[in-house]
């Protein structure tokens, strides 16, 4: 005995089924898209490694400062 057909029942399979689009015009394949994907992560990748490098040389200039404040600080103080 089956289960008679409802509307319900014929609105959820008729949303459970894949149906081609016909006549639809195609933005962008698979693949481009791939390819645009790992351009973009790509760029943020070197972009995120240039910010590092940069903060890193900053660090560096600070370090350099620092190192030359605290000689100068020893050598004013071992001359007095």
């Amino acid at each position: 005995m089956q289960a008679p057909v409802t509307a319900t029942t014929t609105q959820e399979a008729q949303a459970n089924e894949f149906r081609a689009v016909q006549g639809g015009t195609e933005i962008a394949s698979g693949s481009t898209l791939l390819v645009e994907a790992y351009a973009v992560i790509w760029v943020i990748l070197f972009g995120l490694f240039f910010l590092s490098w940069r903060r890193q040389a900053r660090l560096e200039d600070k370090i350099a400062d620092l190192e030359r404040a605290v000689g100068k600080a020893r050598r004013s103080d071992g001359a007095a």
